[in-house]
């Protein structure tokens, strides 16, 4: 249906709020799930943040959808808040202030997965955000990319005003 993606965006568009919600909450769990397993083992910084990279392109190309799933965006929230809290919460912030401003959920995404590493670099040096470790910044860096990648036709879509609104189905 929809778009033909898993996540909670077209969830919610051809299924309804509930289920967009609810494909959200799983898809953040799925994303923060492997992170906490590697705290409780006491996983190095570099095994988490290539955890992190890894469950992203795990729901992205999903075996379990012959490798077709979601953009990513909820999963790497999931896994970011593990990793870097403050500096994923403010990310999350730049999603919401985006998208209530445009209504565009990818224009959102778009500017939250390129505000991780930025904010992973310079939360620190020019604001209140505590030092993020370089494996850190790097997965970051790496999930951005995965995720900007995955956005090509909505940036597409957005560039030449077809992209559809929040709301719309």
């Amino acid at each position: 249906e929809g778009s033909g993606n898993v996540g909670a965006t077209n969830v919610m568009r051809t299924a309804g709020q509930a289920a967009g919600l609810l494909a959200l909450v799983l898809d953040l769990a799925k994303g923060a799930a492997p992170l906490v397993l590697g705290r409780m083992l006491d996983a190095t910084s570099a095994t988490l943040a290539i955890a992190a990279v890894t469950v992203v392109l795990g729901h992205i190309f999903s075996v379990f959808l012959a490798f077709r799933g979601g953009k990513g965006v909820a999963t790497a929230a999931g896994a970011g808040l593990c990793l870097a809290p403050s500096v994923t919460l403010v990310a999350m912030a730049v999603f919401g202030v985006v998208v209530g401003i445009t209504r565009f959920v990818s224009a959102g995404s778009l500017a939250a997965a390129v505000s991780l590493p930025l904010l992973s670099h310079l939360g620190s040096r020019v604001g209140p955000l505590p030092a993020v470790g370089f494996e850190i910044k790097l997965a970051f860096a790496c999930i951005a990319v995965i995720v900007v990648m995955k956005h090509r036709s909505n940036l597409s879509r957005l560039l030449s005003g077809r992209e559809a609104k929040l709301g719309d189905r």
